[in-house]
C-alpha cells in the first residue's frame, strides 16, 4: 500500500514538537489543602481552587488545538515547563517601588520585585497538575520545572512549555531525524 507523501508531510508537520506559551488571565491561585466537612463527613476542595483549575485547563486545551488540532493527542515526551506567577502589588506599597515595578515592566534593566509571601510556590506547581492529561500525558514527564513569583501590574500566570525533543524546522528534518533512528 502506497501512502500519499502530500499526507505524509501534513502529518508529520502536525505531530511535529513545538514550544507552547500561554497566559492565563487574572490572579494566579495556589492549590489548597482538601478541606473536611465535620457535618457531612466528606472532604471537598475550595470553590476558587476548582475554578482556577478549570480555567488553566481551559487556556491549555485551547492552545493544544491551535497547535495539534482538534483532536490531540497529550505530549507523551518529555517536557520542560517555565511558569510565571504574576500578582498584583500589595495596595500598602510606597510610590518609589511601584514606579520600580513599572520601570521592570517597560523593559529598564531592573531587577523584578519577588513575591516573598504566601502562596508557595510548590503549592502553585501543584496547581499546574491541572494540565496533566491536556498537555501532557502524565506528570512524570516534566522533567524539569522553573517557576518564578514576581509582581507585575497585570496578574496572570504565563507558562512555556518545551518538548524535549532535538527542534526541526521542517517535517522533512524530523522525518529524516526519526528514519535515522530506525535505522540505528
Amino acid at each position: 500500500m502506497m501512502i500519499d507523501q502530500d499526507a505524509r508531510t501534513a502529518t508529520l508537520e502536525r505531530l511535529a514538537p513545538r514550544t507552547l506559551s500561554f497566559n492565563v488571565p487574572g490572579q494566579p491561585c495556589a492549590l489548597e489543602r482538601a478541606r473536611h466537612s465535620r457535618k457531612t463527613g466528606r472532604h471537598y476542595t475550595e470553590k476558587n481552587t476548582k475554578s482556577y483549575q478549570a480555567k488553566l485547563s481551559e487556556y491549555a486545551h485551547e492552545v493544544m488545538q491551535q497547535n495539534y488540532g482538534e483532536k490531540y493527542e497529550p505530549i507523551a515526551a518529555e517536557i520542560r515547563v517555565r511558569a510565571w506567577f504574576v500578582f498584583k502589588p500589595l495596595k500598602s506599597w510606597p510610590r518609589w517601588k511601584l514606579e520600580w515595578l513599572k520601570a521592570y515592566e517597560a523593559g529598564d534593566p531592573v531587577p523584578a520585585v519577588s513575591v516573598t509571601t504566601k502562596p508557595d510556590f510548590d503549592n502553585l506547581v501543584k496547581m499546574v497538575d491541572a494540565l496533566t492529561g491536556i498537555v501532557w500525558s502524565d506528570d512524570s514527564k516534566v522533567s524539569s520545572c522553573e517557576i518564578d513569583k514576581i509582581y507585575g501590574t497585570q496578574p496572570r500566570a504565563t507558562f512555556i512549555i518545551t518538548p524535549v525533543y532535538p527542534r526541526f524546522e521542517t517535517a522533512k528534518d524530523w522525518q529524516a531525524w526519526l528514519e535515522g533512528r530506525r535505522t540505528a
